[in-house]
C-alpha cells in the first residue's frame, strides 16, 4: 500500500508543477501562444539534476521578438508582477522606464518557493532578446541571486 501511494504521488507531481505555473499570465508565453514555439529556445529541468541548487523545477524560454511582440509579452509580465505583494523580495533593473530584468519571489505553493525571472535587451540584429524563467524549489532569493551572479 505504501508503494502504491508513493507511486501515485510521484506520478502526479509533474501535474502539480504544471498547475502552479498556469496561475501566471506569462504561462501563455511558455505555451507558445504569443511567440510560436519554433522561434523559442526552451530549457526544462526537474528532479535530481536540480537538487544541488535546492530546486525542483526550472523552465526557461529565450526568444528574439519584434517591438509589437515585445509589447504583448511585457503586458503579461507586468500583470504577474503587479498582482504580487512581495515586492520587497524582488530584484530588478530599469531601462527607459521599463523593467529590463527582474527576479520576483512569488507566493509559496505546495511548500515550495516560486520565482519568475525576466530579462530583456536590444538584439544586435534588431528587435529584442527576451529570456523568461519560472523556478520552483527550496532555494531562497539570496541563494538564487548568488547562483545567478556566478553565471
Amino acid at each position: 500500500m505504501k508503494r502504491l501511494c508513493l507511486l501515485i504521488g510521484l506520478l502526479t507531481m509533474p501535474l502539480l508543477v504544471a498547475v502552479a505555473q498556469k496561475n501566471l499570465h506569462v504561462n501563455a508565453i511558455f505555451e507558445g501562444k504569443i511567440i510560436p514555439k519554433n522561434r523559442m529556445v526552451e530549457t526544462l529541468a526537474k528532479g535530481e539534476s536540480l537538487e544541488q541548487y535546492r530546486l525542483s523545477y526550472f523552465r526557461s524560454v529565450k526568444m528574439n521578438v519584434t517591438d509589437m511582440e515585445y509589447t504583448s509579452i511585457y503586458e503579461l509580465v507586468t500583470k504577474d508582477v503587479g498582482m504580487e505583494t512581495l515586492a520587497e523580495d524582488m530584484e530588478y533593473g530599469r531601462d527607459n522606464d521599463k523593467a529590463s530584468y527582474f527576479i520576483l519571489h512569488l507566493p509559496k505553493q505546495q511548500k515550495l518557493e516560486r520565482y519568475l525571472c525576466y530579462q530583456c535587451y536590444e538584439a544586435s540584429r534588431g528587435g529584442k532578446n527576451i529570456t523568461l524563467v519560472y523556478i520552483e524549489g527550496k532555494a531562497s532569493m539570496k541563494e538564487l541571486k548568488k547562483m545567478f551572479k556566478k553565471k
